[in-house]
């Protein structure tokens, strides 16, 4: 694998490297893209092609359907330990 190469998928990445790091990740680099070429052997042919990993569907209602697993507020209210005027109140995160 040519250090060009490695600099630009650094710079793709935003990762500031070093030459030294070059000749750290290099090796490492060129293994793991060994381990994926041999991934290619594979046949997947019967194998569905997967775009999502979980189960997981939109749900849609018909125009006038009740939707009846949504939450009121009053019930969103007893999930929460403080609430005020509607909002949730959570501890600040940064």
């Amino acid at each position: 694998m040519d250090k060009n190469i490695l600099k630009k998928v650094a710079k793709l990445s935003n990762l500031q490297i070093t030459d030294n790091d070059l000749v750290e990740y290099k090796p490492q680099l060129e293994e793991t893209v060994k381990y994926i070429d041999n991934l290619q052997e594979l046949n997947t042919s019967k194998i569905n092609p997967t775009h999502h990993i979980s189960n997981v569907n939109n749900v849609y209602f018909t125009d006038g359907q009740k939707n009846l697993r949504k939450l009121s507020l009053k019930e969103l209210e007893k999930s929460t330990k403080i609430t005020a005027n509607k909002y949730f109140i959570t501890k600040k995160i940064l």
